[in-house]
């Protein structure tokens, strides 16, 4: 009975280390490069097969206002690359472009880094999507894409900290043909405030107060318009949502314009003189009875 049961566990032996051989067998052998001395690092490499094509460098949804701009992408297992430019001027029509393409080739699959000047004078002012389509024969295309913006000038706004008042930053380039601008104030409807006139600035000025407290203008939600005419008659539009709170006195250009006294100081000065006003008054009242009971 023993010599069986030996026979049999033999026997399941040799079939176990038989399918393992088998399933060895089918495993493929990676390749790798033999290390040559104890300080050398073995690199296995394993090459992707589908197309890859990436943009490199960029923010999506980025505005500028260079008009010369300069982009890069990469390519990979592919034998054609297309770069084509959506455009959407300023009136929403959309124009297509076809930009650059790159082949290689075809019995070669090409990788490889390269650059793309764009000037965005050569179309206009708008939006952009700029987008790389990567292909290879037998295989399924790659697609890359980002959105930019292209305006003549960018705007923010901010509290003046020392009165009421806002500043208007503009940014634009230091090469533009930007002729003038204008800003003009709006309430909430959208309806210019009889408060501040249009204010006309030209370039190279890149910074302009909003005379809100000058010209006492009440707290409220506004609307800050700022209008670019260049050299070809071109017009463009930026609107900044502000929000003005009168918190100290309004800078009327007077004798205290200087002296930065708030509201605050005011109702404090004013408590203080009524304070001692009070006090003086109760003495001279307390006095003027003593010296009439002194007289009886």
């Amino acid at each position: 009975m023993k010599e069986h049961t030996k026979k049999a566990f033999g026997l399941f032996g040799l079939m176990l280390v038989a399918i393992t051989t088998v399933f060895a067998a089918t495993l493929p052998v990676p390749q790798a490069i033999a290390a040559t001395s104890a300080a050398d690092t073995i690199v296995v490499r394993v090459t992707g097969t589908t197309p890859h094509v990436e943009f490199t460098g960029v923010i999506n949804d980025s505005v500028f206002i260079e008009p010369e701009q300069a982009f890069s992408y990469i390519y990979d297992n592919i034998d054609t690359a297309v770069i084509t430019l959506e455009y959407k001027d300023l009136s929403g029509n959309i124009h297509d472009y076809t930009l650059d393409t790159v082949n290689t080739d075809n019995t070669i699959i090409g990788s490889g880094v390269l650059n793309l000047n764009l000037s965005g004078t050569n179309y206009g002012y708008g939006d952009y999507v700029l987008r790389i389509t990567g292909t290879q024969h037998g295989a399924l295309p790659d697609e890359d894409s980002f959105k930019f913006s292209f305006r003549p000038f960018i705007t923010s706004v901010k509290d003046d900290t020392e009165s009421d008042d806002a500043i208007l930053t503009l940014d634009y380039s230091n090469n533009t043909n930007i002729e003038k601008f204008e800003v003009i104030i709006r309430n909430e409807d959208s309806d210019q405030i009889s408060e501040i006139p249009t204010i006309t600035v030209t370039p190279p000025t890149k910074e302009v107060r909003i005379p809100f407290s000058e010209n006492r203008v009440p707290t409220g939600k506004y609307i800050i318009e700022v209008i670019s005419y260049d050299d070809l008659d071109r017009e463009f539009t930026a609107q900044d949502n502000y929000e003005h709170e009168v918190t100290g006195v309004p800078n009327t250009g007077g004798l205290f314009s200087e002296l930065n006294i708030s509201k605050t100081d005011y109702l404090i000065t004013g408590l203080v003189i009524f304070f001692l006003i009070g006090t003086g008054g109760i003495v001279f009242i307390a006095k003027a009875s003593k010296n009439q009971k002194k007289r009886r």
